[in-house]
């Protein structure tokens, strides 16, 4: 998936939840193991009653934006749904790098600590 980082503070944009409330009842979805994390979905407002779908990172001022495929709708609520299934994706993508992570880390550190024991022996 391709992607495209812009500040927020330099487009109009609006959360997806706020578009529509009625089909997307959350701020966003977790992107963490211990779900304190969201990545909250959002379009991007362009000229000519064209939207963009993209997504917050809860660790810097972007919006992170597909542009992939379909990029452009027409409709707030288009743009908004894709938003949502973007956010969702991308937060279940980091949750699996995470847990890699993490997994390679201890893998690591069970070495390192077999390695230390086995020295002092």
């Amino acid at each position: 998936m391709k992607t495209k980082c812009f500040e927020k503070s330099s487009v109009r944009s609006k959360p997806a939840d706020e578009v529509c409330p009625r089909v997307i009842r959350h701020q966003g979805w977790y992107c963490d193991s211990i779900q304190s994390e969201v990545f909250r979905p959002y379009i991007i407002l362009l000229p000519h009653g064209r939207f963009l779908a993209a997504y917050s990172e809860p660790w810097n001022d972007y919006l992170v934006v597909d542009v992939d495929g379909q990029c452009v709708y027409t409709t707030e609520r288009d743009a908004a749904l894709a938003a949502d299934d973007f956010a969702r994706i991308a937060a279940e993508q980091q949750i699996e790098y995470e847990v890699k992570e993490n997994t390679r880390i201890e893998a690591e550190d069970r070495a390192y600590a077999e390695r230390a024991l086995a020295f002092t022996v």
